[in-house]
Order: structure tokens, then sequence, then C-alpha cells
């Protein structure tokens, strides 16, 4: 502080206590063969009642997202994150279906892949065509 003044809050704080927020990607696989499954609608459908957060679906159909509220401790984010994997996990196995935290589908991805139909995602599809196309890559962000 230099002259009586004081700084703002600093970005992704609320009044000087940092907040945070957690998002988690998913694959859905069929267990036997190991290759993707393009039923995340129906999984978050499944899923969103006892889930602790947001679940929504990611560019293509076999990827789902959780993401936290605002959090202001690990332990928060935690127990919002524990909810929403066990909430994704106990509806992927009563659809039949495997759910994994991976960086890319193991066996590799469709050779058409199956683009979440919202707005978004077909903006996207459209304009980077055969990128989106082998694009099967998930990633665990965490923003301040």
């Amino acid at each position: 502080m230099a002259h009586g003044r004081t700084n703002p809050p600093h970005p992704g704080s609320d009044g000087g206590q940092l907040t945070f927020g957690v998002e988690e990607e998913f694959l859905l696989l069929n267990p036997e063969t190991g290759h993707p499954a393009a039923l995340a609608p129906l999984v978050i459908s499944d899923a969103a009642p006892a889930a602790d957060g947001t679940l929504t679906e990611e560019i293509t159909r076999f990827q789902l997202e959780a993401a936290t509220p605002v959090c202001r401790s690990a332990g928060q984010a935690h127990r919002h994150l524990a909810g929403a994997r066990h909430a994704l996990a106990d509806a992927a196995q009563r659809l039949g279906l495997g759910l994994v935290a991976v960086g890319c589908a193991p066996h590799g991805a469709p050779a058409a892949l199956p683009l979440t139909d919202r707005p978004r995602y077909q903006r996207i599809g459209n304009r980077f065509g055969a990128l989106v196309e082998s694009y099967t890559g998930f990633s665990w962000p965490v923003e301040r």
C-alpha cells in the first residue's frame, strides 16, 4: 500500500479470498471393445440428479465434463468433484458403459466423430473440419 491507497482485489478472488473452479473431462467407453461410446447425453441425464456441480457434453458425444461451482478451498472442490465422479460412474455403469479420465481414446476414435449437437460445437466442426474429425483430447483445467 502506498500513500493510503489499497490495491483492488486480485481477479479470481472474492474480496481478498482466492476463488477457483475445476473442470474435469471424461470419456465413455464400451467396456467390451474399449472404443468410445457416443452416449454422453444419456449418462448426463441419468447422473444429473445425483451430481454435485454441473455436468455438460463436450465436443463429441463420447466426451463429457464435470465442473465445480466457485470454490474457496481444496476440500470444497474435492467434495464437488468426488460427487460428480460417483454420479457419472454410477450412471455409466447402469447403462453398461465405462467412464475413464484419460488424455485420449485408448484404442483410437471412430473415423467419423459424432459431434455434440450444440451450435458452438457445430460451428467449430464447420470451421476446423479435419482437425475436429481427429480430435479426442481431454483436459483438467483449473481456473481462478
